[in-house]
């Protein structure tokens, strides 16, 4: 159930619901802006990475619209995308339309709910967890690590020029998560001036459950306001929408995600 009457800023809605049309690009990514859609490309030719939202779809224009967005990410060498349909998105039977063009629910994951946190975790139980900023290309690496491992995704090639980037980007912030002295986690932070964009977060499976995940929201939170926008937002999966609920989290936006194979 969506929140009512929460008195969200319009634009912290609209990032909730359509995440990767306000985010900062990062090298390499490229996003193409029309009135009836956005098309976020990203670093790979993973369907998440290659994303249509923002969808505001004159009846009967849909098939067309279609054919000219796949026209796009084959230019570019793709030939899946994820669209996303929020709660704004026209027309109301959008989902049904894009399933009767041969586009099906996103799996295991079909919804994303757009979360937000204005007033603080309820709970900051976090079992002696400390937190800090990534600063050093040694924290880098041992963030990069706790993905590895969660992910099991293989090393970097490029984790110096990765860490340049990082550094480089200030709308951006990496966080580490430590239990004695040892990094068990992180998690990503994206800051636009009226909030802070959680971008991802990893925790070893061996430290799960001890307060990790909340020490570096509680970290991020307090960097927000810190920056002077103090409300976190993100889209969050059937996994940690219940973890994020029990924080403190107020859901306000409802994405149901289509893959498109072409």
């Amino acid at each position: 159930m969506l929140e009512q009457n929460l008195q969200i800023p319009e634009q912290v809605l609209s990032v909730a619901e359509d995440l990767n049309t306000y985010l900062p690009l990062s090298n390499g990514d490229q996003r193409y802006v029309t009135p009836e859609y956005v098309i976020w490309l990203g670093p790979t030719s993973d369907p998440h990475h290659n994303v249509v939202q923002r969808l505001r779809i004159s009846e009967g224009t849909l098939p067309a619209i279609v054919e000219k967005v796949r026209a796009i990410f084959r230019a570019h060498g793709r030939n899946q995308a994820t669209w996303e349909v929020g709660n704004s998105a026209t027309p109301i039977n959008l989902a049904d339309q894009l399933i009767a063009l041969g586009m099906v629910p996103d799996s295991p994951d079909p919804v994303a709910t757009g979360m937000v946190l204005t007033e603080g975790l309820l709970s900051s139980n976090t079992n002696n967890i400390t937190t800090k900023p990534v600063e050093t290309l040694a924290e880098f690496v041992a963030s990069c690590e706790v993905i590895q491992n969660c992910f099991g995704t293989p090393p970097d090639d490029d984790i110096e020029q990765q860490f340049s980037q990082l550094k480089a980007e200030l709308q951006k912030t990496r966080w580490i998560a430590l239990q004695d002295n040892k990094p068990v986690a992180m998690a990503d932070a994206t800051h636009l001036e009226y909030a802070t964009i959680l971008n991802g977060a990893a925790t070893l499976p061996e430290a799960r459950g001890q307060g990790a995940y909340r020490a570096l929201l509680a970290a991020r939170f307090k960097e927000a306001k810190q920056r002077g926008a103090p409300m976190l937002v993100t889209q969050a999966g059937s996994m940690s929408r219940p973890i994020l609920k029990g924080l403190g989290f107020k859901e306000i936006s409802r994405v149901q995600i289509f893959v498109d194979n072409f």
